[in-house]
């Protein structure tokens, strides 16, 4: 019975494959008119492609998330490295202000749909790269094998490709954990059910990567909670745009600006931050401002503003907007737990430079920063500190080359 069922699936995906192939084959026209606008892409688009230095004896490709640009600075921190040569791609996105510098972005729709794409995409990667991490298991080859993720692994491997598997945050997270032992976790509400697929996208994700033992990447060290033999790969800023400050620039002239940034306001404890801000606000002890639509490229203009940046509660975390205020001399303020600071502590001997608060705690917190700018520079200095030795493109290349590229 199972290989019956095993051969219908493959005949169905087979069908599946030349039916998709021969609408593609239309001319854009026609092929758009009958089947919608999903299918609305040119034959250029179909050759987004990067290729790899053929030069480099090891050849890492990165893809397909590219979340806060990070895919594009671990692809980056490699090639300076020397030892290696590293790409990165993305699906484009629609609809957003978040768009991240990418080695190479495919049209969204074609990463979705087209076989021509895939096919071509399969034969890049086996033919030309070595290695590969895999993001969020997200289809690396778009539309091959009905854009199963974990059945294309298993194709790259059986090429001899070297692969891995890296998780950003949800995509891992289990909620239900999470509320074990995070206090105001946002998942103890449903979030319009928003919490429960989480959850499904998360089992469904340790289920793969149990069944495919690869080494695995998380890029935060909270994650390890959820696969504690991953890697931490340390998240990065934007080199080109976040150009670390020499001398924190300290204020102590005016009422200090505290700036909270609510890109994803469930997942940053906005709920938590804002009233505590608004008040104090208004109580005239801070200036309170927060930060949305801003594209990536101003937002080092805008957090320059800052003389304290609130970045998230009730996750026990800290992300990218947290190292890129540490990059500007910018005092941080949120919720990393006594958990997380330990890991990091026994895997670098640094503290996090964060000031701790919670819901609870977070108003005494600002209103002390507020008045003691000798604190706000102890922290900004420590943050500049900790980049440079853990956040630091050094750091990841060692990582991956001595885990992934060269293993």
């Amino acid at each position: 019975m199972g290989q019956k069922n095993s051969g219908a699936t493959h005949y169905k995906a087979a069908a599946v494959q030349m039916m998709s192939s021969g609408v593609e084959a239309l001319p854009r026209r026609f092929r758009t008119r009958l089947f919608g606008e999903h299918w609305d892409w040119t034959r250029a688009d179909t050759d987004s492609h990067i290729h790899p230095d053929l030069n480099k004896e090891q050849r890492l490709f990165i893809g397909m998330a590219n979340f806060a640009g990070q895919g594009h600075a671990w692809a980056k921190a490699v090639r300076e490295s020397g030892l290696a040569d590293a790409r990165n791609a993305q699906p484009s996105l629609t609809g957003t202000h978040l768009v991240f510098e990418s080695d190479s972005t495919v049209p969204q729709n074609v990463w979705r749909i087209s076989q021509r794409w895939a096919k071509e995409q399969f034969r890049v990667l086996t033919n030309e790269y070595t290695s590969a991490l895999i993001e969020s298991a997200r289809p690396i080859i778009g539309a091959y094998c009905q854009g199963n993720t974990e059945a294309q692994i298993e194709k790259l491997l059986d090429s001899g490709m070297r692969a891995a598997l890296l998780w950003h945050g949800s995509d891992i997270r289990s909620p239900e954990i999470h509320t074990q032992w995070v206090k105001d976790s946002p998942f103890t509400d449903p979030l319009d059910g928003l919490t429960a697929a989480l959850e499904q996208q998360a089992a469904k994700n340790r289920e793969m990567a149990d069944r495919l033992g690869l080494q695995e990447f998380v890029s935060t060290p909270h994650l390890l909670t959820y696969r504690p033999d991953a890697i931490w790969l340390p998240i990065l800023t934007n080199s080109a745009l976040w150009v670390p400050v020499e001398q924190p620039p300290i204020r102590t002239e005016t009422r200090p600006r505290v700036v909270h940034v609510p890109s994803k306001s469930a997942m940053k404890g906005t709920r938590l931050i804002q009233p505590v801000l608004q008040a104090l606000a208004q109580e005239n002890i801070i200036d309170y401002v927060e930060l949305s639509g801003v594209a990536p490229t101003d937002m080092p203009q805008a957090i320059g503003t800052a003389d304290i940046v609130v970045e998230l509660l009730g996750m026990n975390s800290y992300g990218t907007a947290a190292i890129e205020a540490m990059s500007q001399g910018i005092p941080v303020v949120g919720q990393v737990g006594t958990v997380v600071r330990d890991r990091v502590i026994e895997r670098t001997g640094l503290d996090v430079p964060i000031a701790e608060a919670d819901s609870e705690s977070l108003r005494d917190v600002i209103v002390s920063l507020a008045s003691n700018p000798d604190l706000r520079m102890e922290i900004a200095q420590s943050g500049l500190r900790f980049i440079e030795q853990v956040h630091s493109p050094v750091n990841v290349a060692e990582t991956l080359n001595s885990n992934l590229i060269m293993h």
